[in-house]
């Protein structure tokens, strides 16, 4: 009975962990257009699939995917360092992907970790360098199209002495590869993103992924349409495909992308005027 319930239990958690790392590998945010320019300030943005977005200020962001990816803790940071014409900003990520590591093992898909795997030490740190420019100069323009392109790198920071076999799967692999200390995955992209006509958006990227001295190199292109369903909700729809290089069972991948964003503004509370009398005080 026990045996029979722990069997139903690995199947469930097989379940769960592959709709997890299909969805929230470090490639989850599909949504993300990667452009160089920050939410406003006070604004929320909040995602099922992709990142989660608050607006410090109308120059820094802070990031997470705090719903889709809770087994794989992570805060990231933007900040626009120059805003004319172009638009510069770096990013920069950290996330701790141990408990899904442990997870996955546990759920017995030994064709990703084995059930006898060395789970390292890892606590990813991942850069970006973003360099965008709208195509017009009023951004509240109803067709407003921005070009990005991007460069960036993941390694892990904490020195282990593991040889962590990497995922066999062409999305997965070239980013758990980096697991394993002083080794650097780079990426370089393109961004693309407008409007097709009221209320639909098109998103549109594509990503070239390597791993110095090693022969570790993946393509991918992400495409969706953006339904602007109101000024709260918005609705994603689209695919990715994924093409791997590395010397893996199947080096093509191809699956469906959805979201559901909300929008709110926290309210600011009311600044009191500076120069109103006060009842028992003297002003000079």
């Amino acid at each position: 009975m026990f045996k029979k319930y722990l069997q139903n239990k690995r199947l469930f958690c097989s379940i769960i962990i592959t709709i997890l790392i299909a969805f929230i590998s470090k490639s989850q945010n599909f949504e993300t257009l990667y452009t160089a320019d920050c939410i406003k300030k006070n604004e929320v943005r909040i995602g099922l699939f992709s990142k989660s977005q608050l607006g410090i200020n109308n120059n820094i962001e802070l990031s997470s995917n705090i719903i889709s990816d809770f087994l794989n803790p992570n805060i990231n940071i933007k900040k626009i360092w120059y805003n004319r014409e172009i638009i510069i900003s770096t990013e920069h990520q950290l996330n701790y992907p141990k408990p899904a590591l442990l997870l996955t093992r546990y759920s017995g898909l030994k064709n990703w970790i084995n059930d006898t795997a060395y789970i390292p030490k890892t606590l990813m740190f991942n850069n970006k360098i973003l360099v965008s420019r709208y195509f017009k100069t009023c951004r509240c323009c109803p067709r407003v199209f921005i070009l990005t392109l991007k460069l960036g790198n993941t390694f892990n920071i904490l020195k282990n002495d593991s040889s962590f076999n990497p995922i066999n799967h062409p999305l997965l692999y070239h980013r758990t590869e980096v697991y394993n200390y002083m080794k650097f995955l780079w990426n370089i992209g393109i961004d693309f993103q407008g409007n097709l006509f009221e209320p639909l958006d098109f998103i549109t990227s594509f990503d070239y992924y390597f791993i110095l001295k090693e022969k570790i190199h993946c393509v991918e292109n992400k495409s969706l349409i953006k339904w602007n369903y109101s000024k709260i909700w918005n609705f994603y729809g689209g695919f990715k495909i994924v093409y791997n290089f590395a010397n893996i069972s199947n080096h093509f991948f191809i699956f469906p992308l959805i979201d559901v964003k909300y929008h709110f503004n926290i309210p600011q509370k009311p600044k009191e005027d500076l120069f109103e009398r006060k009842i028992g005080k003297k002003y000079r």
